[in-house]
């Protein structure tokens, strides 16, 4: 079920972004924010898979032994159970499960997200 907080992206945003991608049959690829399955139903090449927290496959518990070449998605903002900014820290586990693309698409909220505070908060120097 889709809360206030979620923002699903539009099947034809996912399909204008999907043009730009070059897929390969040996592609391995995470839609690590299915939502909808905007991304997800509209690849069609190499293997797939996906997580989604409202169908019990939380992306930051799924753990892999390999890297995918491809991660996809529309990264989520906000944790609306701890009431937590979780932005950077879905993208920065969105590189480390991939070796190659990591193609995301931003919301406007989710980049004003980015405060100054909150970047200090997640970046270790």
């Amino acid at each position: 079920m889709k809360t206030m907080a979620q923002q699903y992206t539009p099947i034809e945003t996912a399909k204008e972004l999907l043009k730009d991608i070059d897929f390969f049959v040996d592609d391995n690829t995470l839609e690590p924010c299915r939502g909808g399955g905007a991304f997800y139903d509209n690849i069609h090449k190499g293997t797939k898979d996906w997580c989604e927290i409202d169908h019990q496959r939380d992306f930051f518990e799924a753990h892999y032994d390999f890297k995918f070449t491809k991660v996809i998605t529309m990264p989520p903002y906000w944790d609306s159970t701890n009431k937590k900014n979780i932005f950077y820290k879905f993208i920065n586990k969105c590189f480390d499960v991939c070796s190659d693309e990591v193609w995301l698409l931003i919301s406007l909220t989710g980049l004003n997200s980015l405060t100054p505070t909150r970047l200090k908060k997640s970046i270790s120097f």
